[in-house]
């Protein structure tokens, strides 16, 4: 932060220097500079008012894309304020123009910017609207890659609103260029994504299918993503009543940092260990569920259970 509170203190002297100044287009981007640096500082009150004193100076000299773009930061300032009113006002405004220019790049982050405030407001239909405009812009520029992100964001939305085959669909079409472009981490996500609507739908096969698919895909940096996925088909083969695949999984969580996680996963396999009759690795489970648990009405419970088997 010191070093942000430098150039803060530089560009405020330099701001003042010109003050009286013609140098209008240096003013421009001081303003600019200054007001990401208060945005940063979460100072929005006077972000807001160093983009709005460039947008003025921008339409003096008649920079209109200069005030197109200006006005999608300035809507990023009012989204992180929460005014959500002020930043859609901001985007329609800059909207008009890059409508008028046919600035296809400026389209896709006014109607990206216009989704996301949608999302974030829960008008799942509008945000809809809007990323699927940008996904069309995105086809015209032949960027495969901004449309397969798009159509994971679309995916993502018609999951929530409850229209899995919708969801699914989306998905597919994003997994497709991401195995194409060979992007596994990506297809990572986007499999887990899927295998966790699958188990929404009660499709268990396809489930465990995607969510295997995601576990094999992650490296062995993503360890918490790897084991909380592990954990899932873990639960989905218990439903299955494949007692043998979910003690499998249920192992790769016991030593998780999560203690949450690594309990959780020790229960289950307890439990499973108990169904199937393997007393001695029951007996084992239990022993390292007693190193952790700190309830002495469960400890007592587990020292009674370790007697009787």
């Amino acid at each position: 932060f010191k070093e942000v509170e430098n150039a803060k203190t530089k560009l405020e002297q330099g701001i003042n220097a010109i003050h009286n100044l013609p140098y209008h287009t240096l003013k421009v981007d001081l303003y600019k500079f200054i007001s990401k640096i208060y945005k940063f500082l979460k100072q929005y009150d006077k972000a807001i008012l160093f983009m709005e004193k460039s947008i003025a100076l921008k339409e003096q000299l008649g920079d209109e894309k200069g005030v197109a773009y200006a006005r999608l930061n300035l809507s990023v300032v009012y989204k992180e304020e929460n005014n959500n009113d002020k930043a859609k006002l901001e985007l329609t405004s800059a909207q008009k123009y890059f409508d008028k220019t046919n600035d296809k790049i400026g389209k896709i982050f006014a109607l990206s910017k216009m989704g996301i405030i949608h999302y974030s407001e829960k008008s799942y239909e509008k945000a809809l609207k809007f990323l699927k405009k940008c996904t069309d812009i995105f086809k015209d520029l032949d960027f495969e890659i901004g449309v397969s992100t798009l159509n994971k964001k679309i995916g993502l939305i018609y999951s929530k609103i409850g229209n899995h085959d919708k969801a699914i669909s989306y998905l597919k079409k994003c997994l497709n260029i991401e195995t194409k472009n060979n992007m596994s981490s990506d297809m990572a996500e986007t499999n887990s994504i899927m295998g966790l609507i699958y188990s929404e739908k009660e499709d268990i096969n396809n489930a465990i299918k995607q969510l295997e698919k995601s576990f094999s895909l992650l490296s062995t940096e993503s360890v918490e993503n790897k084991e909380h996925i592990a954990f899932k088909i873990g639960e989905l083969y218990i439903k299955k009543k494949r007692f043998g695949k979910a003690i499998q999984y249920f192992e790769k969580c016991v030593a998780s940092r999560s203690e949450e996680l690594s309990k959780k996963a020790l229960k289950n396999l307890a439990l499973l260990y108990e169904k199937i009759g393997d007393g001695e690795k029951l007996k084992t489970i239990l022993r390292r569920i007693l190193k952790s648990e700190n309830d002495e009405k469960v400890i007592n419970q587990i020292k009674v259970s370790l007697k009787r088997i």
